[in-house]
C-alpha cells in the first residue's frame, strides 16, 4: 500500500502539469483522464487520492506485501506476507521480514494472535 499510495501521489502531480495536444485545436484527454471520468476500477482500486481518503487510513488497512531481496549471506529471498497494518507510517523503506541469523528470519509487522498476520510464501533460494 505504501508503494501505491507514492506512485498514486506522484502520478497525480506528473498528470496536473502535462496537456496532450494534437494537430487539431484543443487539448485532448489523456487515457488516465478518460478513465477518471468513468471511474474505471482499475485506477480508482486502493488509490486513496480518488477515493477521498486520508493517506494514513489508507496505509493502516491490512497490506499484502512482496519483498525480493539479497541478504546478509549473498543469497536470494523472496517473500510474501499480509500484515495487519503499516505500523510504520512516516518511513517509506523499511526491512519487514528481519534477518535474525544465517537461517532465520521474523516479521517486523508480526502481530501475535491476529489472523490476519500470516506468512503466505517464504523462498530463501541458495544457487
Amino acid at each position: 500500500n505504501k508503494f501505491l499510495a507514492e506512485l498514486d501521489y506522484t502520478y497525480s502531480i506528473i498528470e496536473s502539469k502535462t496537456r496532450l495536444t494534437g494537430d487539431g485545436p484543443g487539448v485532448y484527454k489523456s487515457r488516465y483522464q478518460i478513465a477518471k471520468d468513468t471511474q474505471d476500477p482499475l485506477i480508482y482500486s486502493n488509490n486513496y487520492l480518488l477515493n477521498n481518503i486520508s493517506k494514513e487510513k489508507f496505509l493502516s488497512q491490512p497490506d499484502m506485501v512482496y519483498e525480493f531481496r539479497i541478504i546478509d549471506t549473498h543469497h536470494p529471498l523472496q517473500g510474501e506476507y499480509i500484515i495487519p497494518k503499516n505500523l510504520e507510517l512516516s518511513k517509506f523503506y523499511y526491512e519487514g521480514l528481519k534477518q535474525i541469523d544465517n537461517q532465520n528470519f521474523t516479521l517486523s509487522q508480526w502481530v501475535e494472535g491476529a489472523p490476519e498476520s500470516q506468512m503466505i510464501s517464504f523462498i530463501n533460494s541458495r544457487f
